[in-house]
């Protein structure tokens, strides 16, 4: 566990929230787009944000400048800072990016949104979530003249993207409507040089279960290639899970969630509170809570000394359950051979005490060969943390991990998916998140290949 900074309290939002809320305070870090889109009219958009805890939150914008205007976007929030290395080197091969400024990259969106709004056009439902990336469109933000429509501004519709014919002709009948026969160009996408060498966002929501399955297994042949490709990966398998989910109940189970968790302050040392139930200490609360802290960072920090420290923490107040946990970390934080029979031991003796309790079921689950659940995940906050107003790093780690490993034995996909969300509003250290992601990634390749399997 990454060692712990001091003094920060953070109030969870949940990612659309954090991006309404928050993400315009976060530091513009870069922006990209296709090289051919002014000649092809298609402009995909993507601009970068940065988080104080050196993460990524991304905005895109696919913008039809010839038309129809922002036609799709999407968001990734408070991705790895390697994850997005990694998309964004995919993402020039792909699609030949080229750095520009955010001046740029705002007016190439709006221009497109505002030409489309003259036919009536209105973009994408998510940019009420999206927007709130980029700036706001006021005078502060420098004008540039971007062409949008034909050579005499009149829209041109360009055909067979991705529409199907129900779709062309709808389309076509709009434009008859608001702006007039003969006042409009109709191009099929093959007559347009580059224009659909530009693939949506959405391309793989209409692939079958079989080809997604199929696409998978090339890219999760080797680990090098799983390391190469993991993102778009991560796309494939969420949108398997879509197909074979329940989208609602993930959401439902999300919003449960936050909802547990929203009047509590989370903070990087055990408050007080985290000690008062431990009858040992009576009238030593503060004095063992600065030891026990200290010993926490130096786990953290792999400090070599810890271990003959934990042991006189524990001769110091005896019978003391968090004592034993640290002792139980340390093991479990240096992949000790001791750790199994540290659980077992420990379990026994305090299996009342949160952490030991949570850290003994994510041990034991996690590999999806149990059935039966074994934590209730509706009331998972007041069967840990009832009564508490404040929560550490460590305390959420390991309920985040618990509850992950959990969904994994249940095989409760929503759950899985209701957790992931749940983490990405935390903000945890990177070495801590990245674990946690780790765990729920293996947890999306055991449900896929079980799907593989019928």
């Amino acid at each position: 566990m990454a060692k712990k900074k001091k003094g920060r309290v953070v109030k969870m939002l949940s990612p659309e929230n954090y991006i309404k809320q928050k993400a315009r305070s976060l530091v513009i870090h870069e922006c990209w787009v296709n090289k051919e889109w002014q000649q092809g009219g298609l402009a995909s958009v993507i601009v970068v944000r940065k988080h104080s805890n050196g993460n990524f939150t991304l905005g895109f914008y696919l913008v039809d400048l010839l038309c129809q205007g922002l036609k799709d976007t999407d968001y990734y929030f408070n991705i790895l800072p390697s994850k997005y290395s990694e998309f964004i080197e995919d993402e020039k091969q792909l699609m030949d990016l080229e750095s520009i400024d955010y001046i740029l990259a705002h007016n190439i969106v709006f221009s497109g949104i505002e030409y489309a709004d003259d036919y009536e056009f209105k973009p994408h439902k998510d940019f009420s979530i999206t927007k709130h990336i980029l700036e706001e469109d006021t005078y502060d933000i420098e004008l540039i003249d971007i062409d949008c429509g034909g050579e005499a501004y009149e829209p041109v519709l360009v055909l067979g993207i991705e529409e199907d014919n129900a779709k062309e002709k709808q389309l076509i009948a709009h434009l008859e409507r608001v702006a007039g026969s003969g006042n409009y160009t109709l191009i099929r996408a093959e007559e347009e040089d580059g224009f659909d060498e530009i693939a949506p966002f959405s391309e793989y929501d209409n692939w079958s279960e079989g080809k997604l399955l199929k696409k998978i297994a090339v890219l999760i042949e080797d680990d090098d290639k799983i390391a190469k490709n993991f993102l778009q990966i991560n796309v494939l398998i969420d949108v398997l899970i879509t197909k074979r989910g329940n989208r609602d109940k993930a959401v439902s189970c999300f919003d449960n969630l936050v909802e547990q968790f929203s009047d509590v302050e989370y903070v990087d040392d055990e408050p007080l509170e985290f000690f008062e139930k431990l009858p040992v200490l009576s009238d030593k609360i503060e004095a063992y809570r600065e030891e026990y802290i200290e010993i926490i960072n130096l786990i953290g920090a792999k400090n070599r000394n810890v271990l003959s420290k934990i042991k006189a923490l524990k001769k110091k107040y005896p019978e003391n359950a968090a004592s034993c946990f640290l002792e139980l970390f340390y093991h479990y934080d240096s992949n000790s051979k001791k750790t199994d029979v540290l659980l077992d031991k420990y379990y026994h003796l305090y299996s009342d005490f949160h952490l030991i309790d949570m850290l003994w079921k994510a041990a034991k689950y996690g590999n999806g060969t149990h059935n039966t659940a074994n934590v209730d995940f509706q009331n998972a906050f007041n069967t840990y943390f009832l009564g508490r107003t404040k929560l550490s790093e460590s305390e959420l780690f390991f309920f985040c991990l618990m509850l992950t490993t959990n969904a994994i034995d249940s095989k409760n996909i929503e759950e899985l998916v209701a957790v992931q969300l749940f983490i990405e509003t935390l903000e945890f250290e990177e070495e801590l998140n990245n674990m946690l992601m780790t765990v729920i990634f293996s947890g999306k390749l055991i449900f896929t290949c079980n799907i593989g399997r019928e």
